[in-house]
């Protein structure tokens, strides 16, 4: 059987071919860490009495609480421009956008990459052909103070879920668009259909 896009991504970085399972350390090619998590990741750093190695690849974004809720968020957001400037480490401030759509468009996340960020849907630079997962304040402190992070290579997954028809399909992806009826067709729904202003543009939801 063929290897999964993260082993071959792990596999590049250890210079060997590495299966689900096995633990590597590795080059990381971008730490993101965001707003909410910051102050923590400023303390472990200060513990390990450590800066980032390669301030280039560190990036941190205002983004969980924007605009600031009150005084105190608002003088947190305060420390992380300043820690930003004195360390050079690039920071995207309050109204860049989300935090994982960020580095993607800002080349930060690039095939081929080992991205980790301090929030669980880091994942989602495989998008684009990159290594990515959340980890917390800890980990993410040692891979901007080393450069490099441990993994352990992930297993192959494998979803089976209930059938686009099924009536047990929950959330958005039950309904569809009817346009003859002009109504939301829900597949859940005995009568069939849920009379709602026709959208500006009809979409069919999968």
């Amino acid at each position: 059987m063929g290897q999964t896009l993260a082993e071959k991504i792990l596999s590049h970085k250890v210079g060997r071919p590495v299966r689900a399972g096995e633990l590597v350390v590795v080059e990381v090619d971008q730490v993101m860490v965001v707003d909410s998590i910051a102050g923590s990741f400023f303390k472990r750093l200060e513990y390990l009495e450590a800066t980032p190695r390669y301030p280039e690849r560190v990036s941190i974004v205002i983004d969980h609480v924007a605009p600031a809720a009150n005084l105190e968020v608002a003088k947190a957001q305060k420390e992380i421009r300043e820690w930003g400037k004195r360390h050079g480490i690039r920071v995207f401030d309050v109204g860049r956008g989300v935090c994982h759509q960020v580095l993607i468009e800002e080349g930060l996340a690039q095939p081929g990459w080992v991205v980790v960020g301090s929030d669980s849907h880091s994942t989602t630079y495989g998008a684009v052909g990159a290594f990515g997962t959340g980890m917390g304040a800890t980990d993410i402190g040692l891979a901007a103070a080393s450069g490099r992070t441990w993994l352990r290579v992930p297993a192959r997954g494998a979803s089976a879920g209930p059938s686009p028809t099924s009536p047990w399909r929950r959330g958005p992806r039950r309904g569809s668009w009817c346009p003859r009826g002009r109504s939301w067709r829900c597949t859940g729904c005995p009568t069939g259909s849920i009379p709602t202003p026709m959208p500006a543009t009809p979409r069919r939801w999968r």
